[in-house]
């Protein structure tokens, strides 16, 4: 007995779901031989906003980062600069709903700002689920610096007033 196919999610009616703010419940990582991981710990805290118009920023970082030795950034000394934002990420842009294909959800961000400046001008895209009122974004496996694949998952839930 087959199934009968699945209609594609309604774009429109998910994109009114997705507009307001999120607040990071869990990031894991999968690698290719299974192992998790947790890129910025299992309490890395973030934000995630998405406008009616159509903009998009998103901040995540590892809960327990080094303090600076200065009252600037800028004046830290490099070693534990680069330390502080190594448990730092943070983009904005545009972004969009597509059908992949498929025929899920996919949404797209169009980085026009990052603290990684090889996001700059591409486009990051995330498998979109709503589950229980959270909203649980995939990556798709990517090569990793070790020539190992990774995936990540970040789960998502309305952030209140």
């Amino acid at each position: 007995m087959t199934t009968p196919p699945t209609e594609p999610p309604d774009l429109a009616n998910l994109h009114r779901l997705l507009v307001g703010s999120w607040q990071l419940v869990e990031w894991t990582s999968v690698l290719d031989d299974g192992a998790p991981l947790s890129p910025f710990g299992f309490d890395a805290v973030g934000r995630l906003t998405y406008t009616e118009d159509g903009r998009v920023w998103a901040a995540l970082m590892r809960r327990k980062r080094p303090e600076a030795d200065a009252t600037t950034l800028a004046a830290t000394s490099p070693e534990l600069r680069a330390e502080i934002a190594a448990g730092y990420v943070s983009y904005s842009g545009t972004w969009r709903l597509e059908h992949d294909e498929d025929g899920a959800a996919t949404v797209v961000h169009a980085v026009d700002m990052s603290l990684f400046p090889n996001w700059v001008g591409h486009e990051l895209r995330r498998s979109v689920e709503l589950s229980g009122g959270d909203l649980i974004l995939r990556t798709r496996a990517q090569a990793t610096r070790t020539d190992r694949r990774v995936a990540n998952t970040l789960r998502w839930s309305r952030l209140r007033r």
